[in-house]
């Protein structure tokens, strides 16, 4: 788990696995609306990409829900992983049932 906070208030936060034995993923991220544009998410990212290295592992993955499922929210959750440096990798129909695609991202740690 990777948290930021202010006093007692968590702003952000993301709870991390070894999902093989070259890749970390993000199993769940998320920062309070409040508190977004603030670099926030760039920094768990950051931290994120540095557990990983220690780990020794070359890549760190993120599920999200896919492009072919139109929702502001998860277009605005797609970009901002791209502008963190994840690239999509492939888009599963129906993974999380009818009409939840999942797309999957990954990016370099190095």
């Amino acid at each position: 788990m990777l948290g930021v906070t202010e006093g007692d208030d968590v702003l952000g936060f993301a709870a991390l696995r070894g999902a093989t034995s070259a890749t970390t993923e993000v199993l769940v991220m998320g920062v309070r609306p409040e508190a977004r544009r603030l670099g926030i998410g760039r920094a768990i990212v950051a931290e994120a990409v540095r557990f990983a290295r220690t780990r020794g592992h070359a890549l760190l993955s993120v599920q999200t829900v896919g492009p072919s499922c139109s929702d502001p929210h998860y277009d605005e959750t797609r970009s901002f992983y791209m502008a963190t440096g994840f690239l999509p990798v492939g888009e599963f129909a129906d993974h999380w049932g009818p009409g939840m695609p999942m797309l999957l991202m990954v990016r370099s740690v190095s």
